[in-house]
């Protein structure tokens, strides 16, 4: 028996038995007020429990429990297919449902980050050594080549750091004139020259297009300069001549400045037409010198 029926047997039994109550003088009046105070309780009890259920009604059970269909693995074409929207596992319901937790679009696809994070790349130009001085006066060289080897680590927004190692290999020619008493003395000069720059750099990389970019970096390090200039003066009335050789060694600070168009011929190997100005700070008895190169670079990503 329920409660709602145990309140209405009571509620009829005081009905019955209420007017007997009233009639027997035994009872007298404080038991008929108790009993109608009772009943006036029972009867708001039961309002309360009607308003209660009315507000709240208990959801149905589910009487079929959905399985999913899922697609035949042995079956190429089900592979491409995509989950029904009446499934009781796709996105859409599981939104409408509420279950805690929606799945956005961007989430979907999770794009892999591509970008080459190490390089090793090599460059060969030509460098054209300006005029420097020395002690007796200014000395020319002729045009000469360079070679070298770089390591990069790319950051996500293409930067990147690295180390190179590069030697340029020229010589110089020419003639020069130094005052003597009331005349002059013209020497002519030769020799092989070479510096090796070992040196750190900061580079960009400025994308224009899926397959350009243009390239800066900047650099600096150490100079190691070896030059062996040899001086020789030929007296016009005299069959004598006068030779003297300098040893020139000795290491400087080096910087430089470079900007090419960069091409890339897949994701993994890239070329550069570049321009670098470079320099280094007075080597021994020779002043400081800069060059102009001109050259190609390549580089692997690994």
């Amino acid at each position: 028996m329920t409660l709602k029926q145990m309140i209405k047997s009571s509620i009829n039994f005081l009905c019955l038995f209420l007017p007997l109550v009233i009639i027997s003088p035994a009872w007298g009046i404080d038991a008929r007020q108790k009993l109608q105070e009772l009943e006036q309780k029972l009867l708001e009890l039961e309002k309360r429990i009607q308003s209660r259920q009315s507000a709240s009604p208990s959801p149905p059970l589910p009487t079929e429990i959905q399985t999913p269909v899922l697609p035949d693995p042995s079956n190429q074409e089900n592979q491409s297919e995509v989950i029904d929207e009446s499934s009781p596992i796709s996105k859409k319901n599981m939104e409408e449902d509420g279950y805690g937790f929606t799945i956005s679009e961007e989430d979907d696809l999770i794009e892999p980050d591509n970008n080459p994070y190490n390089r090793i790349g090599f460059h060969f130009g030509f460098t054209i050594p300006n005029d420097t001085e020395m002690g007796m006066g200014k000395i020319s060289f002729d045009p000469g080549i360079v070679l070298g080897v770089e390591y990069f680590r790319y950051f996500i927004d293409h930067s990147y750091l690295g180390i190179g190692f590069d030697i340029k290999v020229f010589q110089a020619d020419g003639a020069l004139t130094v005052p003597y008493n009331n005349s002059s003395l013209e020497f002519k000069y030769s020799g092989d020259c070479s510096i090796s720059d070992f040196y750190f750099t900061l580079g960009q990389e400025w994308e224009l297009s899926e397959s350009l970019s243009i390239l800066t970096q900047a650099s600096i390090g150490f100079a190691f300069s070896k030059y062996e200039l040899n001086f020789a003066h030929h007296p016009t009335n005299s069959t004598t001549s006068t030779e003297k050789t300098y040893d020139i060694s000795d290491s400087s600070f080096y910087y430089s400045f470079l900007a090419g168009l960069n091409y890339y011929w897949n994701e993994k190997w890239q070329s550069a037409l570049y321009y670098e100005l470079d320099g280094r700070s007075e080597a021994g008895e020779l002043d400081y010198q800069s060059f102009h190169q001109i050259g190609v670079k390549t580089s692997f990503a690994f």
